[in-house]
């Protein structure tokens, strides 16, 4: 009985430490994209965003959640966020026109797709 319990108290204590951890937050976020569960990849994106400011790539992740969501202010606002913490995810971000395009932002998808 006592090594169940201490076996149980143990996997909690591991699994809060997995849970705070930006890192894993993050790919728990992508296994849900890949799902086509967006929703629900936000709220973990969300909170690594919190847990992690300088991290462009959350954002980009953000942003094809809203993206796909057909949330196009937002995701236009995301995959901006993320390149410019990060400008070498300039090449990850092939939605960032036609999010702006979507969003009546012409002038900013034209200077985008001009870069």
């Amino acid at each position: 009985m006592k090594l169940i319990l201490c076996c149980v108290l143990l996997a909690q204590t591991t699994m809060g430490q997995f849970a705070d951890d930006p890192r894993y937050v993050k790919k728990r976020a992508e296994r849900y994209m890949a799902r086509l569960n967006y929703e629900r990849a936000l709220s973990y994106l969300k909170d690594a965003a919190r847990r992690l400011p300088g991290d462009g790539e959350i954002r980009v992740l953000m942003g094809e959640c809203y993206f796909a969501l057909s949330r196009w202010p937002e995701a236009s606002r995301a995959f901006r966020s993320g390149i410019g913490i990060d400008s070498r995810l300039v090449g990850c971000v092939s939605h960032l026109p036609l999010a702006l395009i979507r969003s009546n932002l012409l002038d900013d998808a034209r200077r985008e797709a001009e870069v």
